[in-house]
Parts: structure tokens; sequence; C-alpha cells
């Protein structure tokens, strides 16, 4: 299914692949720096919370059905950071 145009709820159990393309940033990392990525499915209190319910969208005081999002890191499918260097 193509979610860049349209709605639909995720099937649990079900891996889905999305492509997030983030703007251009210049960071520089020093040799030992570490990146840290983290990934939540929610921006609060900056953004209501998705009630995830496929109901009202972001209402303040509708009741939250909570989601369990996982990044693949040691099995197939692996999830990845692509980090395009600078020249």
């Amino acid at each position: 299914m193509d979610f860049s145009t349209a709605e639909a709820l995720l099937a649990p159990g079900t891996v889905y692949s999305f492509a997030i393309d983030l703007p251009s940033i210049a960071i520089t990392f020093r040799a030992g720096h570490r990146v840290r990525v983290v990934v939540t499915s929610s921006n609060y209190p900056r953004f209501y919370a998705n009630c995830n319910d496929g109901g009202v969208l972001y209402g303040p005081d509708a009741p939250h059905t909570l989601a369990n999002n996982t990044v693949f890191h040691a099995s197939m499918p692996l999830s990845r950071l692509i980090l395009p260097l600078a020249p």
C-alpha cells in the first residue's frame, strides 16, 4: 500500500517498509563520536497524541489505543539509517 497517498490502519504483526526523507542538515561527527537514533510514534505534548484506533485523530480527550512499534536490528528485515557524507 502506498501510505503517501492513502490513510489506512496497519495490521498487527505485519512488517511494513517506510522511507522517511528528512531535510538536509550538516553535522560533523569526529572520531569516537556516536549517533543515537530515537524512534517514536508521537511528539506529545508538542502535538496531540494519535489515538491509534482509526477514529478522530489527535483529540485531547479521546481514548487511546497503545501502539507497539518495532525497529528490527538483529533479524531480517533490518531497519537502517542512511547518512550521506558531504565531500
